[in-house]
């Protein structure tokens, strides 16, 4: 019975060992990274006075949209009324 242990200890020895270097699991996949431009932006707005009275019949003209400071072209302009859109 003591020749079988003393077997058994060498194969159990290089069992543990083997064990303990396999590699530790691998960390969880990244995300995709997606890179885009936007070039067109929508942006409600409700022009009010002083009095916090609505401003009717304005036009593109009146109105000036900057980004980091500077003047940005405004490619489309609709006026809505009750729920309506109105292209001018």
């Amino acid at each position: 019975m003591l020749p079988v242990i003393f077997s058994l200890v060498p194969v159990l020895a290089a069992a543990l060992l083997a064990s303990a270097q396999s590699p530790g699991t691998q960390p969880p996949p990244q995300a995709p990274i997606y890179r885009t431009n936007v070039t067109l932006v929508r942006t409600d707005v409700v022009p009010r006075d002083a009095n916090g009275r609505f401003i009717p019949d304005l036009t593109r003209d009146n109105f000036t949209v900057l980004e980091d400071g500077e003047p940005q072209t405004i490619s489309s302009f609709a006026l809505v009324h009750g729920g309506r859109t109105f292209n001018t």
